[in-house]
């Protein structure tokens, strides 16, 4: 699971202590809550298939030599990276995307030029943001003759982190201008979650558990057997002052690049490890409550963690100052409200519905991609 529970709850406990005041008040005062309530979207991943989708992006889907072709804009990169196509009858015929511009959506058949409304066509998206094909809206294309204009996506199972992070932002600043306490830690615990699977290289590629390479498990092996191991008593956890992130785009864009230049370096300090740790040393068994866990031993834990030189610890701290970060940006772009004169009764729908994400948990599978 991304960062492990373990590591969830520890970067959001510590971003706290990032926040200056009048805001640390808040949370210092619910920081259990926001603690715990970090591993929320982890839990949904039992309940909903699309969940999944908002913990990574596959970058090696969209680079072109080290270049990333997406514009960073959800509207824009999943019309040019879809597929389009008109229905006349009984025939189905494929459209050519043109370019946007001038507030339209422009395409190209032999038959017709295409020029939509980009408006429109972004409230579909809205509409169908988890639908992997759906018909654009009449109105939208009801002064063309064909009987139906058909979309059909490329960008969800390919994951959508950074534009699922910013949707989050925005609705996180709008419960912080007017909404309920109880909303606030419940999206700010949330927002931590999305910002640190975005410093974790494994969420950033299609070979998300090594799968490619003959590595499975490295996923768990670097954000929850490390972190479990060296976090405690050797990773540093004061990282400094929160600070205002004025550009979120690229804010979020900057943790995913750099993230995803770390992807061979994650993969072959593993292949490093494994070299200098005897074969029988790599795997031992533990006792987990009621459970006896296969897990890999310490010695080749260390091994691994010195051969990528600190890298999880860096992202560790780097995760730490981030969610502290835009905790505290949120609550400036909300005007600086003074949330802690706010009613703060904690939600009680959490509990119904979390208490049966937790039954689902214990007999049940992630739905879609287990990364």
């Amino acid at each position: 699971m991304e960062w492990g529970f373990y590591a969830h709850r520890k970067i959001n406990y510590y971003a706290i202590f990032t926040v200056p005041p009048p805001l640390n008040q808040l949370f210092k005062e619910h920081i259990d809550y926001i603690s715990e309530h970090a591993i929320d979207p982890d839990k949904r991943r039992y309940a909903n298939t699309y969940e999944g989708w908002r913990h990574y992006i596959d970058l090696d889907s969209w680079m072109k030599e080290d270049s990333c072709v997406l514009q960073r804009n959800y509207f824009l990169d999943r019309a040019m990276t879809g597929n389009w196509s008109i229905k006349q009858g009984e025939e189905v015929h494929a459209v050519e995307l043109c370019g946007f511009h001038s507030g339209q959506l422009h395409l190209m058949h032999d038959s017709y030029n295409l020029s939509l409304d980009s408006v429109g066509i972004a409230l579909d998206f809205l509409e169908h943001y988890y639908h992997d094909q759906f018909s654009i809206s009449d109105f939208i294309t009801e002064e063309y003759t064909f009987e139906e204009l058909i979309f059909e996506d490329n960008l969800l199972e390919s994951g959508i982190l950074p534009y699922y992070f910013l949707s989050g932002y925005h609705q996180l600043v709008k419960e912080m201008k007017g909404g309920s306490v109880s909303e606030v830690l419940q999206k700010c615990a949330e927002l931590g979650h999305y910002i640190s699977d975005a410093h974790v290289p494994l969420h950033t590629t299609s070979n998300y558990n090594g799968q490619a390479t003959g590595q499975e498990g490295i996923h768990a092996f670097w954000e929850t057997r490390i972190p479990e191991l060296f976090a405690e008593g050797e990773f540093t956890h004061w990282v400094g002052k929160a600070e205002y992130i004025g550009n979120k785009v690229d804010f979020i864009w900057e943790i995913i690049l750099s993230s995803h230049k770390l992807v061979d370096k994650v993969l072959n300090a593993e292949i490093t490890a494994r070299a200098q740790i005897d074969e029988m040393d790599h795997f031992c068994f533990e006792d987990r409550g009621s459970q006896f866990v296969r897990t890999q031993c310490p010695e080749f834990a260390k091994a691994y963690r010195e051969a990528m030189g600190g890298m999880v610890e860096d992202r560790w701290k780097a995760s730490i100052k981030a969610v502290g970060s835009i905790w505290y940006s949120a609550w400036l772009d909300a005007g600086e409200p003074e949330l802690w004169g706010m009613e703060t009764g904690l939600p009680l729908k959490d509990s119904s519905i979390l208490n049966n994400m937790e039954n689902v948990m214990k007999n049940g599978k992630f739905l879609g991609r287990d990364h």
